[in-house]
């Protein structure tokens, strides 16, 4: 297996997750985690990307999108209760 070296000014501009994912494919790890369990999240991307993250790295990645999304928190854990 080949594994590229990330130039730090593409990293910077693609947006690169954590050093390990695009921010679309940060994504949908991210919406992998909120359904499944971080083993069936790792058998996933391996099954479906043929990408192989070891639980650390997935928890980067997890970690990384966690500041953008908790701006959503609140109203999402208030809406069902008021409604």
């Amino acid at each position: 297996m080949q594994f590229i070296r990330w130039n730090a000014g593409w990293v910077f501009r693609l947006g690169i997750e954590a050093g390990f994912a695009t921010p679309a494919f940060a994504e949908r790890v991210g919406q992998w985690a909120a359904d499944h369990t971080q083993r069936q999240v790792l058998a996933m991307l391996a099954g479906d990307h043929n990408v192989h993250w070891s639980s650390t790295s997935l928890r980067k990645v997890l970690a990384s999108l966690s500041p953008d999304m908790a701006k959503h928190r609140h109203v999402s854990q208030v809406a069902p209760v008021v409604y």
